[in-house]
């Protein structure tokens, strides 16, 4: 309750008084108790943005309870593996999650789904989506195909099935695509799409969106660039009022890459209008997708207002973008500044101004050279 009030710092205190109070009890409940507390820590630690601490208190869960055989017990262990591997994943730690990965299917595989559902099938899949970015995009294949043949038919009456299977399927997708076989990942995506897309399961909405976005990624590496961007608008009408950050994000992304996409067919004046409808969508957006619409909205108007040769209008445009995130740190708009940047030179070369755009190209070079 106290963390509903918004009190997490209290809440987090809370829970850790309670687990030092109570963690070396063994009678069943209270040790129940103390799991779902380490458990509710870690998750509300994870919230307020504290990832190691968070990491910590799950792998918690997992020393002080991995053992046991208590059906609650299991599923909280279950949940904490689930918890490290995402907090490692996102954090590019790609090795460390395959290890914890293979800790939750060795330990999980045989366990029946009432008791801790699909946890085995969850970290394979998760397991399949970082392979690739290990040079392993083969075994990530492997891994997908024999899961999905194991599930066969079950989805039509399963939806944590279907859900698992259309994560899995996606997974591939992806893995076909960093080894460039783009015709047998544009086969994958479309399958995930007329299988699964008329289900109407919430628990489906992600995969959909994914296959959708690898799937205009795909038509556009093939050169498909006008199919492409009908993909990328069925994604956008699909999912406009979503409210899952990590579907949210997505739809940013296909806008961004919809509106680079109006400018490479030279439908200028789309693409700026498209731009416009980022910045102004940013303004209600979590963090994450505020920070995809800023950039590559920005980014993609001063592009398109470079090529319309709106050349002080483009100047304009990016500076905005670069005075906006100039200081910023993560990876989401460092492409987009070092584009800014340089289409900000090329506007300045245009106008005549050799000097200012050299200082440009060179302020580029000293920030992004690495």
């Amino acid at each position: 309750a106290v963390a509903e009030l918004g009190e997490t710092e209290a809440a987090i205190q809370l829970l850790a008084d309670l687990v030092e109070c109570y963690g070396a009890e063994r009678e069943p409940v209270v040790a129940q108790l103390v799991a779902v507390a380490i458990d509710k820590r870690a998750k509300l630690l994870l919230r307020s943005g504290r990832r190691d601490d968070a990491l910590d208190a799950f792998g918690g869960v997992v020393a002080q309870f991995g053992g046991a055989s208590d059906p609650v017990l299991r599923a909280l262990v279950a949940s904490a593996l689930q918890g490290k591997l995402l907090i490692l994943r996102d954090s590019g730690r790609f090795e460390e999650a395959v290890v914890v990965a293979d800790e939750a299917v060795s330990r999980f595989e045989a366990d029946p789904p009432a008791q801790t559902p699909y946890a085995a099938a969850f970290a394979l899949i998760e397991k399949a989506r970082m392979l690739p970015e290990l040079g392993q995009s083969n075994d990530a294949i492997a891994i997908v195909d024999e899961l999905v043949a194991r599930i066969g038919t079950k989805t039509n009456t399963d939806p944590a099935l279907r859900a698992q299977a259309a994560r899995g399927l996606c997974a591939k997708a992806y893995a076909l695509g960093r080894l460039e076989l783009w015709e047998e990942a544009l086969d994958v995506d479309e399958h995930v799409i007329a299988r699964f897309g008329h289900f109407g399961d919430a628990d489906l909405d992600e995969s959909i969106a994914r296959a959708l976005l690898q799937q205009a990624r795909a038509l556009r590496a093939l050169g498909r660039v006008e199919e492409s961007i009908s993909v990328l608008s069925e994604l956008f009408e699909r999912n406009a009022d979503a409210t899952e950050p990590v579907v949210r994000e997505m739809v940013a992304q296909a806008l961004a890459e919809k509106a680079d996409q109006l400018a490479i067919v030279e439908r200028t004046d789309e693409a700026i209008l498209l731009a416009d409808s980022m910045i102004a969508r940013a303004a209600g957006s979590g963090e994450a997708e505020q920070a995809i619409l800023m950039s590559r909205g920005l980014g993609a108007k001063g592009a398109a207002l470079v090529d319309g040769a709106q050349y002080e209008a483009a100047i304009e445009t990016l500076d905005m973008l670069i005075a906006h995130f100039d200081d910023a740190a993560e990876l989401t708009p460092r492409g987009p500044i070092a584009l800014a940047v340089s289409n900000k030179a090329v506007a300045l070369l245009r106008l005549g101004r050799e000097a200012d755009s050299v200082a440009q190209y060179q302020k580029m070079v000293a920030r992004f050279g690495d």
